[in-house]
């Protein structure tokens, strides 16, 4: 299978090509950094940086971990199917002076839900 093969901190790259059993995309983002990264493989284990195993195959998935945002794809449905995946819902970077409303988030919404109940 022919896949996409390139690296960069830009929001896509498509400059090269690799041959493999799979597609793998990957977007790395935190608040200081960003970086794309399209290349192929031969196995279908990916894992996060907390070891949660990546489960949406041919799907791109979104996840989380320490603030810093992943977005992976592993497809093999047809040749360049690594294409970058939409920004996913942790896609805007967050600056410091931010950060803790929007930590705070959840559990504003939950004593909004709970003050209606009452």
């Amino acid at each position: 299978m022919s896949c996409y093969q390139c690296e960069t901190d830009q929001a896509d790259c498509n400059t090269g090509s690799c041959q493999g059993k799979y597609c793998l995309f990957t977007r790395i983002q935190s608040s200081r950094s960003f970086h794309v990264k399209k290349a192929c493989t031969n196995t279908v284990n990916l894992l996060y940086e907390d070891n949660v195993q990546y489960t949406s195959f041919g799907n791109c998935e979104y996840r989380q971990v320490n603030a810093v945002n992943y977005d992976f794809k592993l497809c093999n449905s047809s040749s360049y199917c690594n294409t970058a995946c939409p920004l996913g819902p942790f896609s805007s970077l967050i600056s410091s002076s931010h950060s803790a409303f929007f930590q705070l988030m959840p559990l504003l919404l939950l004593l909004l839900i709970f003050s209606r109940r009452i």
